[in-house]
């Protein structure tokens, strides 16, 4: 056991308030609701009249009663979204609700929306988007598209008096979001740290102005799942809008600020359902998510120290549909079954607590918190449990944070005990705590080695290397195509493999729980290999990690990808054709998907072609992967005889739950030995 010394970042007391908060919601109603073809960025200099919106049975009640349902305790109001309408009277511009005929225009959204808050007890907040308004025709990061700087000062006046407006009229909000975050007023954009400062000194808030001392930030996703391990202190400042995911934002236990995760999605389907799943559109409640789904995601952000926010659609009546309302009231009533009263309960600043289990008694859930207004002392932990006089571990993690929640087997033992390895200050555990769940109540394995996902890459330094979506589970390896077991290496730094072959590996947490193998065959070194030409290779850098080049290594984290903000351009099908530098005799191809716990844009139908001349092509095999939510691994296409070429061709004709863009890590080649 160690102890490091150094000088804990600790949270902000709105900060600490916001965490103990847990779940939230955010609420959508723009004017697409009533003109479902409008798409701002394929109509730049067209808004929707004021005059299509008119939610006639519009009810604020209704909206956070089923929040409230939920098990939310805080909600946030879509004030203004991307196309400029803005849902109380502003007097920025005419574009709003005093310009609708809803109440006739004697309506104020906002201030409805304010009171059914104090009304049910959830905390108000409110997000107005400062990076884009189509009806001033600004696009992200907040720059006017003309580029016109008497039309920039416009806007930046704009935005701070709409600003002025929903922080000054409505009493103290709790939080407040800014999708895309906001141009600092160095890079030309609005002054709004003042109006902060004036008008909302408490508020908490989401990729706001760096030098605001409580701040949220984007996990990197909208499926509602944050890295693991995830550190609320970080170096890194998002302003992500959640149109691209990105990794790496897990923070740092030596992080310098302390800046709050929060994990978003919406309550339809991301990737079928209307504008991303956070608007609503009549016809779509078949993508709702499953309440089985909304459970996973509270795992994977609660239980990943994170708090959760949940999209809210609602319909033209302005009303929360009747199937989003039951989905939210069962999602609440479910997560009250899981945890009713625990099996056994403590708390301390030992470096080790001990739980005993009574008799007959097998739990499945653990929880872990630590007191955060120290800072999160905890660097390393495990978890054993006394099972026939034996300990064995059953879990190991790093951070605990405000909550570290895991699944289980039930768990058939007398105690269990909970052992910290590493910390920077004295422990103070608030919670370890046992709870015996119902199968029924969990969705997914209970054993977390078969959640686990594995990925076996060979970088562009030729290096095998090896990593598990639980960074908590040991890898076991071999090299001789034989299965894994007890007595295989553990993997603890990449390897070489200079003549290629076969890598097999799977997880475990002990003797008792391990997850399948996995297999990855490495063939011909790409280094001399280029890029002949792309369908599409998407403009969306994502901070280097994206670029079809990429699809000459075997790094997972690193991906061509198509994605566009014109979705008639990002779909499938698209193709690239590779120069493999010299006419090969091709056994097998190797299709490596990128692996960040999201199979979305993953190509499942594919082709693939050789060409000696890059003219005349040979399709040499074609097909569908079925397996790639269990397999995010390096997949390999066999041939049924080998085939002469130079130039590869792979065409993506359709990817994963049809979506909308396509994602590639890595294509290779395993040459014949004949």
């Amino acid at each position: 056991m160690s102890e490091n010394t150094l000088q804990l970042v600790v949270p902000t007391a709105a900060q600490l308030e916001w965490m103990d908060r847990g779940i939230g919601v955010i609420i959508h109603l723009d004017v697409q609701v009533f003109e479902p073809d409008y798409a701002f960025r394929e109509q730049w200099g067209y808004t929707p009249d004021p005059a299509v919106f008119n939610p006639s049975e519009l009810d604020t009640d209704q909206w956070i009663a089923t929040a409230k349902a939920a098990g939310a305790e805080y909600a946030v109001l879509v004030a203004k979204h991307c196309s400029g309408f803005s849902l109380w009277p502003t007097q920025a511009h005419d574009y709003s609700v005093q310009s609708s005929p809803w109440k006739d225009g004697q309506g104020d959204i906002v201030g409805d929306f304010i009171q059914s808050c104090h009304k049910f007890g959830l905390k108000p907040g409110l997000y107005c988007s400062a990076a884009t308004n189509a009806y001033m025709n600004v696009d992200n990061p907040g720059r006017v598209r003309t580029g016109d700087p008497e039309e920039q000062a416009n806007y930046n006046r704009v935005i701070e008096l709409q600003l002025s407006e929903l922080w000054g009229n409505y009493g103290e909000i709790f939080y407040i979001w800014f999708d895309g975050g906001v141009l600092p007023p160095e890079e030309g954009g609005p002054d709004i740290v003042p109006l902060l400062e004036q008008l909302q000194p408490h508020a908490v808030v989401y990729q706001g102005p760096h030098d605001w001392y409580s701040l949220t930030r984007f996990t990197g996703n909208e499926r509602g799942e944050a890295p693991d391990p995830f550190w609320n202190t970080t170096h890194d400042f998002t302003s992500d809008d959640g149109t691209v995911e990105v990794d790496d934002r897990g923070g740092s236990p030596d992080g310098a600020r302390w800046v709050c995760g929060e994990a978003d999605l919406p309550n339809r389907g991301q990737l079928q359902a209307f504008q991303g799943g956070w608007f609503w559109r009549d016809g779509e409640e078949r993508y709702l998510y499953s309440v089985d789904h909304l459970v996973e995601r509270y795992f994977s952000s609660i239980g990943r120290n994170t708090n959760l926010l949940i999209g809210m659609v609602v319909d033209d009546r302005g009303l929360v549909p009747d199937a989003e309302r039951l989905q939210f009231e069962q999602f609440g009533t479910r997560m009250r079954q899981i945890f009713t009263e625990p099996v056994a309960k403590t708390a301390g600043t030992e470096y080790s607590l001990s739980l005993s289990l009574p008799d007959g008694r097998a739990p499945t859930v653990l929880l872990l918190s630590e007191d955060i207004a120290q800072g999160e002392c905890v660097r390393r932990f495990e978890v054993e449990a006394l099972m026939s006089g034996i300990w064995t571990k059953i879990w190991a993690g790093t951070v605990i944070g405000h909550h570290r929640i895991e699944r289980f087997e039930p768990i058939h033992a007398t105690e269990l005990r909970l052992n910290i390895l590493d910390r920077v200050a004295s422990p103070q555990i608030t919670e370890f705590s046992a709870w015996e769940v119902e199968a029924s109540l969990l969705s997914g394995p209970l054993d977390m080695t078969q959640r686990c996902q594995i990925c076996i890459q060979r970088g562009a330094s030729g290096l095998v290397e090896m990593s598990c979506t639980n960074p908590a589970l040991s890898l076991r390896y071999t090299l001789d195509g034989s299965e894994p077991n007890a007595e295989s290496p553990i993997y603890d730094a990449p390897f070489a493999l200079p003549g290629g072959g076969t890598v097999k590996a799977k997880a475990c947490i002990n003797h008792l729980s391990q997850s399948p193998t996995v297999t990855a065959i490495f063939g011909v070194d790409r280094q001399a290999w280029r890029v002949v030409r792309t369908s599409l290779n998407s403009p969306f850098p994502n901070g280097g990690a994206a670029d079809v080049v990429h699809l000459l290594d075997d790094n997972s984290k690193t991906y061509w990808h198509t994605y566009h903000t014109d979705k008639k351009l990002s779909a499938p099908p698209h193709e690239v054709v590779l120069d493999m530098g010299a006419e090969r005799e091709v056994a097998a191809f190797t299709f490596l998907p990128r692996n960040d716990g999201s199979y979305s844009g993953t190509p499942d139908q594919y082709a693939f072609y050789l060409s000696v001349d890059g003219h005349g092509w040979t399709l040499a095999a074609e097909g569908i992967w079925d397996d790639l939510r269990e397999n995010l691994g390096m997949h390999i296409v066999e041939l049924s005889q080998s085939v002469l070429g130079r130039y590869l061709r792979f065409v993506a004709k359709h990817a994963v739950d049809d979506a909308d863009n396509v994602i590639v890590a890595g294509i290779g080649i395993i040459e014949s030995k004949v």
